[in-house]
């Protein structure tokens, strides 16, 4: 085998390794896994229905240790459920809140 058929061979290859290449990405672009996810910006029923649970069960610890929830604290949580809020957007919303009042 000659040089030329050589080079010959190795330029197939190439454009073979190219087309594999294209093949794999129209193939991942058709599952659009090149795509960011997108999160959610609602809780489903069931997330708000857990987290409705956990604010139930956490505000009986907080009266056990004689720290209860204050009204305006239970009035946000369940504006959270009823609104559906992400959790991502709570924490947001409380640290927001809180900030000015550190600073104070």
């Amino acid at each position: 085998m000659g040089a030329s058929a050589g080079q010959a061979i190795q330029s197939k290859l190439n454009l073979l390794e190219g087309a594999r290449q294209a093949c794999a990405l129209a193939f991942c672009a058709s599952f659009r896994y090149n795509r960011p996810v997108k999160k959610p910006d609602r809780l489903s029923p069931a997330e708000v229905e857990t987290a409705r649970k956990r604010r139930l069960n956490a505000m009986r610890l907080q009266e056990i240790e004689g720290n209860p929830l204050s009204a305006d604290d239970v009035a946000m949580f369940e504006m959270f459920e009823r609104e559906a809020w992400t959790h991502e957007r709570r924490r947001a919303y409380i640290l927001a809140k809180a900030v000015p009042l550190a600073a104070e």
